[in-house]
Parts: C-alpha cells; structure tokens; sequence
C-alpha cells in the first residue's frame, strides 16, 4: 500500500459449466432439407453442435430429426343397401367398391386414405323345427302358429339390415316303430324296454321319444328251431377218404355233425356219403351197310361186333363203356298181284303198269336201309261160260243171275 498499511483483497471465483440443449424436430419429406443452427440436413437422424452460451462457455446443442412418412389409413365399411348413398370426406358413394382420397395430416405432411366399402345383401335365415301335437301352438319371433308350415317374418339383423326369417314347421304324429327279432331257444328270456319275454309273439311298449311325442314300439319275437342240413356226395372210390367239417370219412354211409349255423343256433348237419363202383354202360346200334365205318368214342369202326372202350366219367370214376353194333341186310318184298283187263294201268308205289310183267323198286325200309320191292303183275283175260238147262213151260218165268226170263231165248251175259 502507498501508506505502508497492509492491504487485505478478496477473490470470488465461479466456475460456470458448459449448457447443453435437445432439439426434437419431425418434418414431412417435402421439408427436407432441414435448416438448424447453419446446417443443412436431408435425412433425419440425430445431430450435434457446439455452440458459445450467453457466458461465453460451450454448449452442446443436439437435433433429433425425424422425418415422417406419407401417412397410408384404410377404412373398411360394410352397410345395409339402404344407407345407400354413403358419404365419406366429402364424396357421395353409391355402390360397393374401394375409393382413395389425398389430404393433409395435422402434421401438414399428404395423407392418403382409402375407403373398402361393403354392400350387405338382405340377410336370410331358416329355421327348421319339429313338435309334437301337444306342443301346439309354437310361438316364434313373437307369433303364434297352430300348424305345420313354413311361414316368414321380416327382422332387422345385428348389421341393421333387412333379415327375412323362414321357419319350417312339421307337427309329428305319433311315432309308430316295429323291430323284428329272431332268437335261438338258448337265448330265452329275452329282455326288451325293460320287460321279460319268455316266448314268440308280438308285443307293444308306449314310450316318450326323444322329441317329447308318443312313441309306440312293436316287438315280433321269433324263436327258431335248430336247423338241420343234409349233404349228398357221391364219389370215387379213388377219391377217399373224404372231409368234411373237419372229420374224415374211409366208407359210405350217413353221418352227422353238430354245428353253429349263422344265427347262432344249433345247427345238425347230416352227410349221407355213396360210394360210387366203375360205372358199365352198354349201347346197342343197328345200321345199314351204307353207314360204314361207323364212328364211336372217335373210333372208327369197319364191320358188326362188340367194341369196349373205358373212359372217364362226369363224377371222375372209370366208366366201361360196350357197343354192340349190328349191321343190317338189304331188306326184300314180293307182291303178286293179279287184275283184270278193266283195272288197268296199275299204280304200285308211286308207279303206273299197263301190262302184267315182273317190276322191281329200291325204296327205304323203316330201318332206314334199303328195301328191294318186286311186283309180279298178272292180267286176267274174259273168263267166257255156257250153262245149259231145260225146265217145263209151267217153271217159267226162270230166275238167273238175279234175271227174271219169261221165254225161251239165248241170253248173252257180259
């Protein structure tokens, strides 16, 4: 100090701290590019400056820049017809379809909206019911119906449309059901709607159906006898022994077997078994000369005799088989005939003769072979006879030859 006093100074220091600030920004893309603190950004994104604070110290500033895109929004519509025209931004619509419109958001960037507008048809719906007699009057959707039918209302649906409601009535009459059942004996007593039945016959329940209607149910109880079957086979002796349902059998005879036939029931069954020996045939055959050789069994035969062949036989045993053929002779008739002169031509056999002779015919006999016919014709000539007789006047008239004569005369007879 100039006086040579102490001097006493004091010192307030501050130490200021470096400001910092965020900046959130959202632009449309038609904003871009963004102008912040002398920068120029075309994206969005997040950036930093440092900038001198009123104090002179640094601040860091900070941009969070987003960019929004052009807002897309559907609507989906659906409407009765009669809402018909619908209006929508402004627009006046009269038929189902898909419309776009382009506005500006709140944010001042496009906004581009659709409407998908569905026309609803009049709605339908059926209802089927069925009652029972004592179930009359049905009442539905507030009507009151006393018989079968199909009747329609109109309603509005859940959508505030026209609904048509069609209901089907059918009234059921008492159900009327019949069930046969055929029992074995062994199946006795048999049960049926709770009741014990011990024998055939026809028997009648009244229930209550699932429907709530009188139900009359018929049972026709049918007991079978055990049945019975009988086989006949006949065979070879080749072909024993034989089965039959699971036994085996070296000789004829007849036996039987208790089996269960498909109802359940027993069944006898009865094999009445023959056992067939070689089987021997013999045929006899008469032929003409003509027919030679003779074919039988595809052999050819030549002349008269005895022929065997052994063959098999339909049922598979042997079966002897003996032809005896016999060949006949030409068969031969004589006819002598005698005519007078008047009676000629003479037919024989489909022939005319007018004079006597000898005359041969091949004709077929009823063998079928052939049958010489000879005809000895013969001619009578005029027989000529003379009777001479005396009688008295008193025996005239005189009866001759059936003729009455009353004179003595020469009486010439043809």
């Amino acid at each position: 100090m100039v006086s040579g006093c102490d001097s006493i100074s004091l010192l307030i220091l501050t130490v200021k701290a470096t400001s910092a600030s965020i900046t959130d920004i959202t632009v449309c893309p038609a904003q871009l590019p963004y102008s912040w603190n002398g920068n120029s950004y075309n994206t969005g994104g997040t950036y930093n400056v440092t900038l001198i604070n009123n104090a002179g110290c640094d601040s860091i500033a900070t941009l969070n820049l987003a960019v929004n895109a052009v807002s897309l929004t559907t609507t989906s519509v659906s409407i009765c017809p009669s809402q018909l025209p619908y209006t929508w931004n402004s627009h006046s619509i009269n038929s189902a379809g898909t419309y776009s419109d382009t506005l500006v958001g709140s944010s001042g960037c496009d906004s581009v909206s659709t409407l998908v507008l569905t026309v609803k048809a009049v709605s339908a719906s059926t209802t089927n019911i069925t009652v029972c007699p004592a179930q009359l009057p049905y009442t539905w959707n507030g009507n009151s119906y006393n018989t079968g039918g199909s009747f329609n209302v109109t309603l509005i649906n859940n959508a505030g449309c026209d609904s048509i409601a069609t209901l089907n009535l059918a009234v059921n009459a008492v159900s009327l059901t019949t069930t046969n059942v055929s029992i074995c004996p062994s199946q006795l007593p048999y049960t049926w709607n709770s009741q014990i039945i011990n024998s055939a016959g026809t028997y009648a329940d009244t229930l209550v159906g699932s429907s709530g209607c009188d139900s009359i149910s018929t049972l026709i109880l049918t007991v079978k006898a055990t049945s019975a079957s009988i086989t006949n086979i006949t065979l070879c002796p080749a072909q024993l022994p034989y089965n039959w349902n699971g036994n085996s059998y070296n000789t004829g005879g007849s036996f039987n077997v208790t089996l269960i036939n498909n109802a359940g029931c027993d069944s006898i069954a009865t094999l009445n078994l023959a056992v067939n020996a070689v089987s021997l045939t013999t045929t006899n055959v008469s032929i003409c000369p003509s027919q030679l050789p003779y074919t039988w069994n595809s052999h050819s035969i030549n002349a008269a005799g005895t022929y065997s062949d052994t063959l098999v036989g339909s049922s598979g045993c042997d079966s002897v088989s003996t032809l005896i053929l016999t060949v006949k002779a030409t068969s031969a008739s004589t006819t002598n005939v005698s005519v007078c002169p008047a009676q000629l031509p003479y037919n024989w056999n489909g022939n005319s003769y007018n004079t006597g002779g000898t005359y041969n015919v091949t004709l077929i006999n009823n063998a079928g072979c052939d049958s010489i016919a000879t005809l000895n014709l013969a001619v009578n000539a005029v027989s000529l006879t003379t009777n001479s007789v005396s009688i008295c006047p008193s025996q005239l008239p005189y009866t001759w030859n059936s003729q009455i004569i009353n004179a003595q005369e020469p009486m010439l007879i043809h």
